[in-house]
């Protein structure tokens, strides 16, 4: 069986980005993307009417009760990402997240704080 490309980023093995193999990150990298992108340019009301959370758990791996990410916030691989219940994490994160980041219950992460598994 042959590896997907996460898990042969996540071993460190070399990937060339311009391959067929990495179209599933680049497909990952357009669709996180554009829900930062969302979440970054309408934060204000999101976080008012209930939509943060909403827009959060549409691009994280998993979204733990009481959790949540203060935007602005830039995620490459949201599908790598996985917060546990009651996860703050501060404005400005940054997560290259192509080996994979899950963030443990209770964690309180400051702001512009970068966290890269690549």
């Amino acid at each position: 069986m042959s590896k997907n490309v996460f898990e042969i980023m996540s071993n460190s093995e070399p990937v060339d980005m311009r391959t067929a193999t990495y179209q599933p990150a680049r497909e990952e990298m357009a669709r996180t993307g554009a829900i930062n992108y969302e979440i970054n340019q309408s934060w204000l009301p999101m976080m008012t009417d209930g939509r943060l959370q909403e827009k959060l758990t549409e691009m994280l791996n998993g979204l733990g009760a009481g959790s949540s990410i203060l935007p602005p916030l830039q995620i490459d691989f949201g599908r790598q990402v996985t917060l546990a219940n009651n996860v703050f994490i501060n404005h400005s994160v940054m997560m290259s997240a192509a080996g994979g980041v899950e963030i443990e219950e209770g964690v309180q992460i400051a702001p512009q704080v970068n966290l890269t598994t690549t």
